[in-house]
């Protein structure tokens, strides 16, 4: 698994990039986890790459003010996820 994080003024967006059923189940178990954690229901859909890599993208917008990046840190340290830059 692979991560990237993008924030601009109004949101936040972390995509993270796996491989196999197994992954996507742990990535968004780990996602509903921590967003109840922090009372946040963030957006978030699948993109359907090609040899099996697919993506599970996770949307914050400015409503939730400096939560994504707290966020968005748990989920990259629970999966231990490396960060592209």
């Amino acid at each position: 698994m692979v991560a990237q994080v993008r924030s601009e003024e109004k949101f936040a967006r972390l995509c993270i990039t796996y491989a196999g059923e197994e992954e996507e189940n742990l990535i968004c178990s780990t996602v509903d986890t921590i967003a109840k954690k922090y009372g946040i229901e963030p957006e978030s859909f699948k993109i359907v790459g090609m040899n099996d890599q697919n993506s599970i993208v996770v949307e914050c917008d400015e409503e939730m003010e400096r939560i994504p990046g707290d966020f968005f840190e748990d989920v990259i340290k629970v999966l231990n996820v490396k960060v592209l830059h």
